[in-house]
């Protein structure tokens, strides 16, 4: 009896140390797999990249690069060091459950990230940096769809098929499998402290950053910022570059997302902004630095506070720093108006927030405040369309970054 016993407690011991290595062994390949996926999804944005994207040149080039010069032939600007978004190009939701006609092929509703590329209207001048006098609108959308998506697709058939609605269907069914895409940031590399600045007869090194992005399920569905809202969605910054220092932020971004019916498949980039409270140090540390959302100074808005989640990633729009939400707590007293303290995963020194070079001790009025990107959870909506909250994980994997240069 007492050998039986003994046996019972061995094989309990045995399979609780199998059950324990199940979801260990899972979350191990996962990861792994995902590593893999985002380093061959990398690997193409780079490709895309090279391939569909130009800086402007003496002749007249457009740039497809906010913040190069000439973005726009006939309105010369300065460049600017910040980090912008390149628009690409994403689905709506439920085209699946309408077909639009035109002439001569059919149209899939393809929205841009940040504007309709064919809604008639120009990019919103707004929505990001737009500090020097008489600078560019966003460029038009760069990157297609179909290439942004990983593994890449082929376009959808056009109208003049034979074989239209099998090969439509077909589309519609590869879509449904694909789960990974990219969203590209890029900072213009230059001090813009000396000059003469680059020029359209430079060659641009810029910081590319390179996002892998999931959509958990075939049913989420992202919302889009909405780049006119009012009052403030931008940050208004001026004119600011030398002999005068740069320019520190102050509060403005009142987020407001789209309506329900410019939803889009894939997630997006959203433009909002934190503020640090941990008081940086000249020295290192080792104490990771906290920040808070929708404060009491720099009132934002709920929608901040419900973007950013535990594992979320902001990218610095001032200084492309990266950081990633290593715990979210939210404050229990702000009910109505909602507060998350955030921790996140370095330090932060004093270096890192003085864009206006005081040298300190103490930060400028608005150091502490900064405009980061973020891509927001998937959205859920009532039937009416109003947002119910944002649910599910944050949909970023990873962020690659490295240097490319690019000649006119």
């Amino acid at each position: 009896m007492v050998e039986l016993m003994i046996a019972i407690i061995i094989l309990g011991l045995g399979m609780l140390t199998v059950a324990t290595m199940f979801p260990i062994a899972w979350t191990k390949a996962r990861d792994l797999s995902e590593f893999t996926t985002q380093t061959a999804v990398t690997e193409s944005a780079s490709a895309t990249l090279r391939l569909l994207t130009n800086v402007s040149n003496p002749a007249g080039a457009p740039s497809s690069f906010k913040g190069d010069v000439d973005v726009i032939p006939g309105t010369p600007n300065a460049p600017d060091p910040w980090v912008h978004s390149l628009h690409m190009e994403n689905l709506a939701v439920d085209w699946t459950q309408g077909w639009v006609t035109s002439l001569p092929d059919p149209k899939i509703p393809f929205l841009g990230d940040f504007e309709d590329p064919d809604s008639g209207t120009l990019p919103n001048v707004n929505y990001e940096l737009d500090v020097i006098a008489g600078g560019p609108l966003l460029p038009p959308v760069q990157v297609a769809f179909q290439d942004r998506i990983y593994p890449p697709m082929p376009p959808p058939p056009l109208a003049a098929d034979p074989d239209l609605d099998a090969k439509l269907t077909h589309w519609k069914g590869v879509l449904a499998l694909r789960r990974y895409c990219t969203a590209i940031f890029h900072k213009l590399d230059f001090d813009p402290t000396v000059t003469p600045f680059p020029t359209a007869n430079s060659v641009r090194t810029l910081t590319v950053f390179q996002v892998t992005l999931r959509r958990g399920q075939s049913t989420h569905r992202y919302a889009r910022q909405n780049p006119g809202a009012t009052p403030g969605d931008d940050v208004p910054l001026l004119p600011n570059l030398p002999p005068n220092p740069l320019p520190a932020e102050t509060a403005g971004i009142q987020p407001v997302a789209l309506p329900g019916d410019k939803d889009v498949m894939f997630p997006v980039p959203w433009r909002v902004q934190i503020e640090f409270v941990t008081p940086p140090v000249g020295i290192a540390t080792g104490i990771p630095a906290q920040a808070i959302t929708n404060g009491p100074a720099y009132p934002t808005d709920n929608l901040v506070t419900d973007v950013i989640l535990k594992g979320s990633y902001l990218i610095d729009e001032l200084s492309g720093s990266i950081y990633r939400i290593a715990s979210r707590e939210l404050d229990a007293t702000s009910v109505v108006t909602r507060t998350a303290l955030l921790t996140l995963d370095q330090e932060v020194l004093f270096t890192d927030l003085d864009i206006n070079g005081s040298g300190g001790p103490n930060l400028d009025a608005g150091e502490e405040l900064r405009t980061v990107w973020v891509f927001p959870p998937p959205v859920e909506r009532d039937s009416s369309g109003n947002i119910i909250g944002f649910v599910g994980p944050q949909p970023v994997v990873g962020i690659d970054v490295r240097t490319m240069t690019f000649s006119p």
